[in-house]
């Protein structure tokens, strides 16, 4: 999870992990001290850059440390559905042929006409 201005959605999504199939790495992307502090305190192992790297370099240096058989690239803004973790964790392993799964976002206050 790459965290820019995002402290307390990131620690909720984190919070919605299930821990006993799913390792979390968060990297505070240059967000500042404020967010940087909110973040530590809720998550301890927290990776830090004093800059905002981009997206995808943050993905790339927290990809670098993984060892897991899968890699989630979670958005820290994502609400999980009820059994959205539990569903990929039984579903993946029973699927080879998946590579890649995406989601559909969910934007209730949108009216048709924007």
């Amino acid at each position: 999870i790459v965290s820019h201005h995002t402290a307390a959605e990131t620690l909720a999504l984190v919070d919605a992990l299930p821990r006993d199939r799913f390792a979390p790495r968060v990297l505070e992307n240059g967000s500042g001290p404020n967010e940087l502090e909110l973040l530590r305190a809720g998550f301890p192992g927290l990776h830090a850059s004093e800059v905002n790297s981009g997206f995808a370099a943050g993905v790339n240096r927290l990809a670098a440390g993984c060892s897991g058989e899968w890699l989630l690239l979670l958005n820290p803004d994502l609400v999980p559905g009820a059994g959205l973790f539990e569903t990929l964790a039984a579903r993946l392993p029973a699927d080879p042929d998946v590579m890649v799964v995406g989601g559909v976002r969910h934007t209730p206050y949108l009216t048709a006409t924007g």
